[in-house]
């Protein structure tokens, strides 16, 4: 582990709950926070997930310790997170929070969890992602055509969390679109449709 990827004083803090060696080996991504919500720690998997995923070397030269991770958070879903860090921190026992989200790519659906540990008293967070779920996509793409997605103020409206965009001309309709996924629109926003709304992030705001 480097000071680069662990402050000092984080490190002295996780060794009192966890064995280093085992968050260094972790499959998954780990990060940890200082109260202010800066990083203070990310694992090697947090690095190799960003480089199978297109975000290197972006991922390192960005996010580096000292820097806010709620700055990475789009607009929609900053209030539930900020709040859910702020919970775990408030914990006033060994109980840790759990937080299921999507993070699918355009062949793979993949269900995540987010668990997060109050390193004692609100010093620092710690929070581990593991797979839930991974299989073959089930929705089924549908053509990129602007006629049916762009608004009425040129814009197309994806989903934050399912990443699926949403129908014009259907109510209540959002759909899966490989073209947009894999390269992303310029006149793109950010929201929640219903369904992910109600069931991942209900008690926002």
């Amino acid at each position: 582990m480097t000071d680069l990827h662990c402050d000092p004083g984080f490190q002295q803090l996780l060794a009192q709950h966890f064995s280093i060696t085992a968050l260094e080996q972790q499959s998954g991504t780990v990060y940890g926070l200082w109260p202010d919500l800066t990083l203070a720690y990310m694992n090697p998997a947090w690095f190799r997930f960003a480089r199978n995923n297109q975000g290197e070397p972006a991922i390192s030269r960005q996010w580096q310790r000292g820097r806010a991770v709620t700055e990475a958070l789009p607009d929609v879903l900053h209030p539930f997170y900020v709040e859910l860090y702020l919970r775990s921190l408030e914990q006033e026992d060994d109980t840790p929070l759990e937080h299921d989200y999507e993070c699918s790519s355009p062949a793979h659906y993949r269900l995540y969890t987010m668990t997060l540990h109050n390193l004692g008293c609100g010093a620092g967070l710690l929070i581990i992602n593991s797979k839930r779920q991974v299989a073959q996509h089930r929705r089924i793409p549908q053509q990129a055509d602007p006629r049916w997605y762009v608004d009425e103020w040129g814009s197309l409206v994806q989903c934050s969390h399912c990443r699926c965009y949403r129908n014009n001309q259907q109510k209540n309709h959002w759909d899966w679109i490989l073209t947009w996924l894999t390269t992303p629109p310029d006149n793109l926003n950010h929201t929640l449709c219903p369904d992910c709304f109600n069931h991942y992030y209900s008690f926002t705001g």
